[in-house]
């Protein structure tokens, strides 16, 4: 088969995308990254033509994965939709993406959760930047300090700042928003800052859990992500990490996701988020075993319609 993983250029050096390109070589198909936002589009007199990095011409290709396309506008999506109606053979795999791409905010994820049962962290969300800006001193007294502004949208532990203060707060609404004043959506939501006693990523492919990774920060980070020098080890995959984890997948509707599972010093469990297409190098080295070869298996079984792991 012809197999064509989408992301964007700015992932094209990162591990999980080439890891996929080499494991499902091994088995035999021929695998492409299509940097999707290096696309032209020319709407020709009687029809559309595409012209991609991939080598072959969109009505070769076979399956379609689609992998890290954070930052693509809508264009993008509109563009997957129109290959998915334009070519009917093309198996498209998005693990939920176009069915609703709104769940990849984590804001949406949020609610889906907490109106699941599933715990989340106490959190805060203003519709607009203006409403979050006139609102330290209420965030300050129900989430108390320090506190947590997280850009709704961002991955890999990236964007999230811990408030010690006032000036602090102002210092990232001023920086990465349009400012104080801004009636546009909000791009951060606040969420109380747990003092943990364990940090865990659970992989989930399809009914099947991996298992569980406990990741620990590098020293002066409070995140604890693998992509910020985090260090992980193999963690005891306990019945309620297990519970928890597919519940949340579930919940979201995904085929297969990376479950960020938080214990604080008080043994309560949190559900962080459910990332949609995790990173596994982590997880890989953690575990020793081959993380895109159980996927590339997982991409098989789809096009099959077998459904057993």
């Amino acid at each position: 088969m012809n197999i064509v993983i989408a992301i964007s250029s700015h992932f094209k050096d990162a591990y999980e995308p080439n890891a996929l390109v080499k494991a499902l070589n091994q088995k035999g198909h021929t695998a492409y990254l299509w940097y999707v936002d290096h696309t032209k589009i020319l709407f020709n007199k009687d029809e559309i033509i595409l012209e991609t990095n991939v080598s072959l011409e969109p009505d070769k290709w076979d399956v379609l994965f689609i992998r890290e396309i954070f930052g693509i506008n809508m264009t993008t999506l509109q563009l997957v939709s129109y290959l998915v109606k334009r070519y009917s053979n093309l198996y498209v795999i998005d693990n939920g993406l176009l069915s609703d791409y709104s769940l990849i905010g984590k804001v949406r994820q949020l609610l889906f959760l907490k109106n699941a049962g599933i715990p989340v962290p106490k959190s805060m969300y203003f519709i607009s930047t203006k409403e979050l800006a006139n609102s330290y001193h209420l965030i300050s007294k129900q989430l108390h300090l320090p506190f947590l502004l997280k850009h709704t949208g961002a991955g890999k532990g990236g964007m999230i700042f811990k408030i010690t203060d006032q000036d602090e707060f102002y210092d990232v609404i001023n920086t990465y928003t349009e400012g104080i004043d801004s009636k546009k959506s909000c791009k951060f939501y606040a969420q109380e800052f747990l003092k943990l006693k364990a940090d865990y990523r659970v992989l989930v492919i399809e009914e099947n859990v991996l298992g569980a990774m406990q990741r620990i920060p590098a020293e002066g980070e409070f995140r604890a992500n693998f992509s910020l020098g985090g260090k992980v080890k193999p963690a005891v995959l306990t019945p309620t990490l297990k519970e928890l984890a597919i519940k949340a997948k579930k919940v979201l509707g995904y085929d297969f996701g990376g479950v960020d599972i938080v214990i604080d010093e008080k043994g309560n469990h949190y559900v962080l988020e459910v990332n949609r297409i995790p990173g596994f190098e982590g997880f890989s080295k953690a575990f020793n075993i081959d993380v895109a070869s159980i996927f590339a298996k997982y991409i098989e079984r789809k096009v099959k319609g077998d459904k057993a792991i």
